[in-house]
Order: C-alpha cells, then structure tokens, then sequence
C-alpha cells in the first residue's frame, strides 16, 4: 500500500468519525487536534520518501559505474603493456612532422643535480641506436638472422625511463704562490704573504673529504639515519676508503666548524616572540614515559 492509497483512506474514515463525534465537543477537538498531528506527520513521510527515491537513483548510477571500474582497470592495464590499438596497428613514426608533442609539466629541479635528456632507439637486433641514426634506417631493406629480407618501416615510441648515474669525481688543487716585490721586481722577504683560504681546498686539508662528500654524508647520518659504519660500507662500492672511526673525527671536526654559525642562529631565535617545537620526543621517550622538556632542552 503506497502513501496516497493510504491518505485517500484516512480522509474516508475521518470524514466518517467527524460526524460521529460531531455531536461531542471534547472528543471532536481531540479528533482534531489528532488530524492535525497526522498531516505534520504524513508530510515528513512524503519527504523522507522523495529522499529515498533520490538516494536510490544515486545508488543506481553508482552501481553502473562501480561496474564498469574493472572493465577499465584491464583496459588500462592492457594498453600500459601493450599499447592503445591504434599504436599496435599503425604505430607511431617519430621522424613525422605532424606528430602530436605531450605537454611535460615542469618539474623543479635542485641546482646540484644535473639532468640530461636523450633518444635511444633499439634495432631489431637489440642495439641501440641514436634516433638520427635510426631515421636514416627507415626505409632500408636487410637480412636478418634467419635469412629473410626484412624492410625498416617506422619508429614507434616504447617507453620513457628515468635512470641515475652516480659518478665519483677526483679532484687535485694547487695554489699559486705570490711573494712581494719591490720597483724592480726583487723579492722583499720581510714582507709575508698570507696563503689565501678557499673553502673547497682547505676543508679539512690533511684529508681527500670534500666539503660535497661531507654533505652527502651529514644527510645519510642525520636526515636518513644512517649509521657511520653503514655509510663507510656504502662508499665503499664506489671506491671511496673511510673507516668508520674516521668519519666521526670528520663529523666532529664538521661540528665545531659550524658551531659559530649555530650560536649566531641561537641568538636571534633567542629574541623571538614565538618558536615551535615539537614535543614528540619528549612524549615518546624512554618507552612511552612522559618527561616535560626543561629549559636547557628548548634552547
């Protein structure tokens, strides 16, 4: 029975109780205020039966789509392998003019990190090729390993890699020595001339660190966490010979030779207003005991 088959009803039956109890003051404004009661009540139920019927449409397209999601997974899945069916088909030829470029978003790079971009093209044989190199094959007939002719036709797009090539970097420094002369070009050996410092080179003079290999370093140890022994292995495939003792008389050394740079941070964070601080360590601290940071600790 639907809401209007059962609203037509009531309106019989309370046509017929009003005049039964027509005659009755008290139990006609009782029936009244009861219809009054039913109307507020019937009309919340009209609503929430429109909602209904709109959460079940939603429902229904939801469903269509939900259904069609693993038709499109393996589609997509397919195509990464396989290529769309216009590219198995027809191909694409790189050398066209008309071929449509993808937009590349760019991407910002740190100044450190150099980037190169280039074109492999790989024959039928496996070796790669050059894509000017490649071009110039298309078009040519050869035989191939089993003896039949065979002919270059195009160059179809494969794929787009991104690979890193980590290379070790030697370097040996020298400094000019300059010596003070006099009008005639002699030397004047009361006057002393102070060898100038440059960062790269008197880095820690005595040892082959590098003020790079030093950063690089720091950021295993302090960024990844990385232990010292650990980091000693890893230079060690490059070719790279430091014991573990000897990294941390260098991360020391490092240490003492920031620390004035630290202070001069420390004493302007010092004067301002507001400083976050992160209070998981405290919190987290000896197996989850809580310890209140003291004043030494937030400074």
């Amino acid at each position: 029975m639907d809401s209007n088959t059962l609203n037509s009803r009531f309106k019989e039956v309370s046509e017929q109780i009003q005049k039964a109890v027509a005659d009755d003051p008290a139990l006609s404004a009782m029936f009244g205020v009861l219809m009054v009661l039913f109307e507020s009540q019937s009309s919340e139920i009209k609503q929430l039966t429109k909602r209904i019927a709109e959460l079940t449409l939603t429902i229904e397209k939801l469903s269509a789509k939900l259904g069609n999601k693993a038709i499109t997974v393996r589609k997509t899945t397919n195509e990464n392998i396989n290529g769309k069916g216009s590219e198995r088909k027809k191909g694409i030829d790189s050398s066209s003019k008309e071929k449509k470029q993808k937009e590349k978003k760019e991407v910002p790079v740190n100044d450190d990190v150099s980037v190169t971009d280039k074109e492999i093209c790989i024959d039928i044989d496996g070796k790669e090729l050059s894509i000017e190199e490649a071009r110039k094959k298309v078009g040519t007939v050869f035989t191939g390993k089993d003896g039949r002719r065979y002919k270059y036709v195009r160059i179809n797009d494969s794929s787009e890699k991104i690979d890193i090539d980590i290379s070790v970097r030697h370097t040996r420094y020298s400094k000019l020595q300059v010596v003070a002369v006099d009008e005639n070009g002699n030397e004047i050996s009361e006057v002393k001339v102070t060898p100038t410092v440059y960062p790269e080179t008197d880095f820690l003079k005595k040892s082959s660190m590098s003020i790079g290999l030093m950063s690089l370093i720091l950021e295993q140890w302090l960024v990844l966490k990385s232990p010292l022994n650990r980091i000693s292995q890893y230079l060690l495939r490059y070719n790279i010979s430091f014991t573990r003792q000897q990294l941390y008389s260098y991360t020391d050394t490092t240490a003492a030779l920031l620390m004035p740079i630290f202070k001069h941070m420390e004493s302007y964070l010092k004067e301002a207003t507001f400083i976050g601080v992160d209070e998981t360590y405290w919190s987290c601290r000896e197996k989850g005991k809580m310890s209140q940071p003291t004043e030494k600790d937030l400074i």
